[in-house]
């Protein structure tokens, strides 16, 4: 049986945390829910959060000759997704803050749910409730978002040793000075 911290690293490495926003056409708004997925081209850790954890594992064929096959498990209901990340914040390096701006939210929707109308079936939602989950979105894709290297040097030198973590912080070191020869 796989634990839950190789769980949690597996989707560090390859899963996703964040909030969804749909747009709703007929009520003129957006919808949003929190989202934990996983996807790999073997199908062996999807089965696995979905035994752990419930929901489907999804096959996406590939799209052309240069893709394989994508194997997904998605969770995307509240409490499932609540627990799911309850399990594993303790165990996340990489996407804890996902996961901690994910829990926030869900903690912020069950403590104002928004007022139902039983006769004209549609769910009443303050501009405040709007602002504050279009704030959750908005930190989830900022988390979410792929962020340009920042490393940048005059003559590098190739190789695994060329990079060590005083450059890494922008401070050159006696190590990592030009070779002269």
């Amino acid at each position: 049986m796989i634990s839950d911290a190789q769980l949690a690293t597996a989707i560090d490495c390859e899963g996703y945390i964040g909030i969804y926003r749909s747009r709703d056409r007929r009520r003129n708004r957006y919808g949003f829910s929190p989202r934990v997925s996983l996807g790999m081209t073997n199908p062996i850790i999807p089965s696995l959060f979905k035994e752990r954890f419930g929901s489907t594992v999804y096959l996406s064929h590939k799209v052309n000759s240069k893709h394989q096959d994508c194997y997904s498990w998605v969770i995307q209901n509240k409490e499932h997704v609540k627990k799911v990340l309850t399990i594993l914040l303790p165990y996340l390096l990489v996407k804890k803050e996902q996961a901690q701006n994910v829990l926030d939210f869900i903690s912020y929707r069950n403590a104002n749910p928004a007022q139902y109308n039983a006769e004209a079936k549609a769910v009443k939602r303050t501009a405040a409730d709007t602002d504050a989950m279009t704030t959750y979105w908005l930190k989830a894709k900022a988390l979410n978002h792929p962020t340009p290297a920042t490393t940048k040097r005059e003559n590098p030198v190739m190789g695994c040793d060329s990079l060590n973590p005083l450059e890494t912080l922008g401070e050159m070191s006696e190590e990592s000075s030009p070779l002269i020869m």
